[in-house]
């Protein structure tokens, strides 16, 4: 396991952030690891975004665990997002604390108030569509929007926002959406699996649940079908119903 300390850029003009100049070894390694948390300390140290020095990062088999203390949200998100981008990263823990500065902080009435108008003018969303609460900086955004793009807007819109120490979005996109997209993520996925059974799979939605019905020939167009809802964004719960052809089934059973 590796941890570094990320000292405080120092760049004078913002530009791309390069990227890895050697070939990470195999996935998983202690080398791996090693030239991963290399090229983590070295894009951070660059990326004009990230001015904190206390950052850290701890790598194994590819896993990421951020760590340390940023001065904005935005900045957590910008280490997030730096390190996702890199080849050899499976996945990343963003355990980062905001610890704003006394200049940027700001009463949690403020905060309410200036994201809300954010939502209005920058999101271009009713003014009765979104809630907004704020604690100690963290803002939780919740009610309806009719598309999921709105929910990732609206999101996006208040990241800039001096005081803001954490956001959870707990908006939900309407039924009707949801439907749509699944659907829609359904046939993709299973023709991707060159498979034409997505027309005999049942979607029902309710509160942003999605329950799958009816028979497919194969436990693996049952599995893609799944998996594609599961990745859906303002999916919370699916509920599989699919069931294998017993026909089919019988037929696997008898070549094994």
């Amino acid at each position: 396991m590796n941890t570094l300390n990320v000292p405080r850029a120092s760049v004078e003009t913002p530009g791309a952030i390069e990227q890895a100049r050697e070939r990470i070894p195999t996935k998983g390694s202690p080398q791996s690891d090693n030239a991963l948390f290399v090229e983590i300390e070295d894009t951070l140290k660059r990326d004009p975004r990230i001015v904190s020095k206390s950052t850290t990062a701890n790598v194994h088999d590819g896993r990421v665990t951020l760590g340390g203390t940023v001065q904005s949200y935005s900045e957590k998100l910008a280490v997030c997002e730096a390190v996702r981008r890199m080849p050899g990263v499976a996945s990343i823990d963003n355990c980062l604390v905001v610890e704003l500065p006394f200049a940027t902080r700001s009463t949690d009435a403020k905060v309410a108030a200036d994201a809300r108008a954010a939502l209005k003018w920058e999101a271009c969303l009713p003014d009765d569509a979104i809630q907004v609460l704020v604690e100690h900086g963290c803002v939780t955004l919740s009610g309806e929007v009719p598309w999921s793009f709105q929910r990732r807007l609206a999101e996006r819109a208040i990241v800039p926002l001096m005081g803001i120490t954490g956001i959870v979005n707990a908006l939900r996109v309407s039924d009707r959406q949801i439907r749509m997209e699944v659907i829609a993520g359904i046939h993709a996925a299973l023709r991707q699996a060159a498979d034409i059974e997505a027309d005999s799979i049942e979607v029902v939605v309710a509160e942003s649940a999605v329950t799958l019905r009816g028979t497919v020939s194969s436990a693996a167009a049952k599995k893609f079908a799944s998996d594609a809802v599961r990745s859906l964004d303002g999916v919370h719960t699916v509920r599989d119903e699919i069931r294998v052809s017993q026909e089919t089934a019988g037929r696997t059973d008898k070549h094994r």
